[in-house]
């Protein structure tokens, strides 16, 4: 593992994810590619995807010793992933809650991907602006990644 990427933070990380798509995010609209950040359902959603998974959990995975990248929840979908999901606290947040994803959302401004969409319980769905202020972990399934057994 690189220094650089164990000096990386889940919220670090999941900061790069969203600096990721705001640079893209010009280029899917030139192509076409989607409505705005708005609509989530489109074809930018895939590219959104692949990097999540680069990013975000193959990052995580191989910070963390791991021959392989950790399946979290997949970006925009309400499910938890084999290997757990990302949890969201702070920024003015209850409790922590589940991420889902980021998203535009234009109560809170012009701003693409200027929300986070997250899980709160089953059910409760909301989304938070964007800030500083928030706090991103990953949070493990009860059953470790197979693979993290079989290096120790």
């Amino acid at each position: 593992m690189s220094q650089k990427l164990a000096a990386l933070s889940d919220t670090d990380l999941v900061s790069t994810f969203r600096e990721a798509l705001l640079a893209v995010y010009p280029v899917m609209l030139r192509l076409d590619c989607l409505e705005d950040d708005s609509q989530p359902y489109d074809d930018f959603e895939e590219v959104a995807e692949c990097l999540w998974r680069v990013i975000v959990c193959s990052s995580i995975g191989w910070r963390e010793g791991f021959e392989r990248r950790i399946q979290l929840s997949r970006h925009g979908w309400d499910e938890v992933g084999p290997d757990g999901f990302i949890g969201v606290s702070g920024g003015g947040l209850p409790h922590s809650a589940r991420f889902v994803g980021l998203i535009g959302d234009r109560r809170f401004g012009p701003e693409p991907f200027n929300a986070v969409q997250c899980i709160l319980e089953p059910g409760n769905v909301l989304s938070i602006a964007w800030s500083p202020s928030l706090h991103f972990r990953w949070v493990r399934s009860i059953a470790e990644p197979a693979d993290a057994m079989d290096s120790r």
